[in-house]
């Protein structure tokens, strides 16, 4: 099934794939992402896709929804087309392709939360587009409050669909203070509590949305969403 999406990704979406790490060395293990022709420049806007956790990879909402219903249902496809068609750069992401039993763990993906940093840092940031949009499910959802941490929040839980909006200028939010803290390891040895400040001042000047599905249970203290607006779908 992730051959055959992967095939699709390229065919019918006409996306490249971009090495991670982005210096990839020789023979080192490597993972990629997926992006459109003009991702990284068009000036205007650009989307970025994640999935959740467990065995789904790039292009993939659901396996289950893959086999039991359609592609449809279960795969990013139908987002990127849309996208495209709105005059989207698009990038889709691959946070659990960490590790091949040959050479073991992959430099600058050793886990989701190190993958999507690196994406970031090397290819999203980077992009010429001056406002950046996320979609993400379930597990993405945690895996994007590592970037968004510093917007004013508007927050729509809909049928356990999240949806965040953020603009310059913006009042300090943090969703999941305890992950401020947390040690990972990320390039050349930095942690993340180092790389944060930088992320958040990068995060705040062009992410104008992201838009989470059924990603709440992800984050373990649930009453810091207490008290946001919630706002009637359509307005």
């Amino acid at each position: 099934m992730t051959i055959e999406v992967y095939k699709m990704l390229e065919s019918e979406c006409k996306l490249k794939r971009a090495p991670v790490p982005y210096d990839v060395k020789g023979d080192e293990e490597r993972t990629f992402i997926f992006h459109s022709e003009d991702a990284f420049t068009n000036p205007d806007k650009l989307l970025v896709l994640m999935h959740g956790s467990g065995y789904v990879k790039a292009g993939q909402w659901s396996r289950r929804l893959i086999i039991n219903d359609s592609l449809k249902s279960g795969s990013q496809i139908p987002f990127i087309q849309e996208a495209q068609k709105e005059g989207y750069g698009v990038v889709v992401t691959n946070t659990n392709d960490n590790h091949h039993h040959e050479l073991g763990l992959v430099r600058g993906s050793e886990h989701p939360e190190a993958h999507i940093l690196h994406v970031w840092k090397h290819y999203i940031y980077p992009a010429k587009a001056k406002h950046i949009a996320f979609i993400v499910h379930s597990n993405g959802g945690r895996l994007v409050s590592l970037l968004e941490v510093a917007i004013e929040v508007v927050c729509t839980n809909i049928d356990n669909n999240l949806l965040l909006g953020s603009g310059p200028g913006a009042s300090t939010y943090w969703p999941d203070a305890e992950l401020s803290g947390t040690q990972f390891e990320i390039e050349s040895g930095a942690q993340f509590e180092n790389a944060y400040p930088q992320v958040e001042e990068q995060f705040n000047g062009r992410v104008f949305a992201v838009a989470m599905t059924d990603s709440n249970h992800y984050f373990e203290r649930h009453a810091r969403y207490v008290g946001l607006q919630k706002v009637v779908a359509g307005q």
